[in-house]
């Protein structure tokens, strides 16, 4: 059944519950994954529910299938010229949310005697994980740190870095990043001293543009042109749980 495709406003309100269910946290297009926090799907069928909350206005710009929309106060669904609610079949679900594991535990010295510069000028990625993630659709994607990540860089330069990118390219945007004097000083003479940091959302909190079918990976690099006694910067870092959204 069609239903509700020109109304300004609609107002079904439904008693029933459902396994599968989305709840509205924000103002917004009914697609966004944003507007329903986030969740592992975005679900599309008959067999599901959609709530909003008192303050909040979804608008319905795309063609959903629900089995049930539950409003509260003055939460409503705004139509957007002939999109509307179907109260039954189903079509595409939208994934928005990824757990992602564990990469587990890896130590090198001297970036593995490896002596390069990347596209950027920087210590060539030496260390490098299978993809952890390939992207589903084209837009945007954000990684979040998660719990369990460590990092200790000792000996001639504390100089070393473990971040993401993206497949066929060398340098990377820092989860962790530490330029400071070691045993010998600086890395080279114009480096700006970096204390140890982490980066939650990965080198600038922005997002990721990628394509669909895209892979991200993990990489790491410590200082590389060490000579006599300043050949020893190590890294001991153990890569483990983040999240990826997609902000569609």
């Amino acid at each position: 059944m069609r239903n509700l495709t020109k109304p300004l406003l609609l107002l079904l309100v439904s008693g029933s519950a459902a396994a599968q269910s989305n709840t509205a946290a924000a103002s917004g297009s009914i697609g966004k994954c944003s507007v329903w926090g986030y969740p592992y799907l975005i679900y599309n069928n008959s067999g599901a529910s959609q709530s909003v909350g008192s303050g909040i206005t979804v608008t319905v710009d795309e063609d959903r299938n629900t089995g049930a929309v539950d409003l509260s106060g003055n939460g409503a669904l705004v139509m957007s010229g002939s999109k509307g609610i179907t109260l039954s079949g189903s079509g595409i679900e939208t994934a928005c949310r990824w757990d992602l594991p564990s990469a587990g535990t890896a130590h090198f010295v001297n970036n593995n005697n490896y002596y390069a510069v990347n596209s950027v000028g920087e210590p060539y990625v030496v260390y490098k994980t299978s993809a952890f993630f390939t992207a589903p659709y084209t837009g945007n994607y954000r990684w979040v740190l998660g719990s369990g990540w460590t990092a200790s860089v000792s000996g001639a330069y504390l100089k070393a870095s473990i971040g993401i990118f993206k497949a066929g390219q060398d340098f990377l945007r820092n989860v962790f990043a530490q330029n400071e004097a070691g045993t010998c000083g600086m890395a080279v003479p114009s480096s700006t001293a970096l204390p140890a940091t982490w980066y939650p959302n990965a080198e600038g909190g922005g997002s990721f543009s990628l394509a669909a079918g895209e892979k991200l990976r993990y990489g790491a690099s410590t200082a590389y042109n060490t000579t006599g006694t300043c050949n020893d910067t190590g890294i001991s870092f153990t890569i483990s749980a983040a999240t990826m959204y997609y902000e569609n």
